[in-house]
């Protein structure tokens, strides 16, 4: 019961950090990168296009984990969800864009950055969002887990109480039965004689 008990904790547990997960990931990427452009249109060196292209591939890679995974389908009706997965696809394709130009044009840099900055707090409002519904889940886990073990030691106790009740009645019987053997006994000497 005890290893039972384990194992659904863990599987419950599961997309619970996962969603915390994947959304921490995408934020942190869409940070990387938001820092790699702020870095590339402030610099007066040529443009890293190579570490910047990594920084765009992996924030990219985050943001379609953030979308097309079941486990954020518990995220996928909350306000700040909704609001942020449009404003990001559409700060996807403005990014790809500018990504695809040879060279990168410094004024669609600073647009992006600009783009890139008015996010920032939407995605910090959905990591609270993420944090907010997995806190709210392990509340309810944690409710049905004490309910269940309430309801077992109710059932233990009736238990205990039938057994004592059973125990009663056994000795009530076997007392009962000692004063018949007795009884019998008494009634045999008293014929013998």
């Amino acid at each position: 019961e005890f290893e039972q008990k384990n194992r659904l904790i863990q599987q419950t547990g599961r997309p619970l950090d996962s969603v915390i997960s994947m959304t921490h990931q995408a934020e942190r990427e869409f940070l990387r990168f938001r820092q790699a452009v702020a870095l590339a249109e402030q610099s007066l060196q040529p443009i890293d296009l190579e570490g910047l292209t990594l920084r765009h591939q992996i924030f990219l890679s985050r943001l379609e984990l953030l979308q097309n995974n079941p486990s954020i389908d518990v995220l996928s009706q909350r306000s700040e969800y909704l609001a942020l997965i449009p404003r990001l696809q559409d700060l996807v394709q403005q990014s790809s864009r500018v990504m695809s130009m040879q060279p990168i044009e410094p004024t669609a840099l600073t647009t992006l950055a600009g783009s890139l900055d008015t996010l920032g707090p939407a995605f910090q409002a959905l990591s609270l969002a993420a944090a907010s519904v997995t806190s709210q889940q392990l509340a309810r886990q944690a409710d049905e887990a004490l309910s269940k073990q309430n309801e077992v030691i109710a059932l233990t106790l009736a238990l205990l109480l039938l057994l004592f009740l059973l125990a009663g009645l056994l000795f009530k019987q076997y007392q009962t039965q000692k004063k018949e053997r007795l009884a019998r006994q008494a009634l045999t000497r008293e014929l013998g004689e």
